[in-house]
């Protein structure tokens, strides 16, 4: 298993048409190019005054992947 790893880096003007070759729709290659820019920016919104719920995620995981969970 020790393959070679090769790193390209992908132009932003190109990660729709690669996330397309790729197989995704026309929506989620938008979506996807669009998520890929805020990952690579950084640059997002944080709300001041987040909305939070009163469940912790771990406990809604346990809750939506459990059969049968109350």
């Amino acid at each position: 298993m020790n393959q070679p790893v090769r790193v390209a880096s992908l132009p932003k003007a190109e990660w729709l048409a690669a996330y397309r070759r790729n197989g995704f729709s026309d929506s989620a290659a938008q979506s996807y190019a669009h998520m890929t820019e805020i990952f690579v920016t950084q640059a997002y919104d944080v709300p001041a005054s987040p909305l939070k719920g009163t469940t912790d995620l771990k406990t809604c995981f346990q809750q939506v992947l459990t059969p049968n969970a109350a």
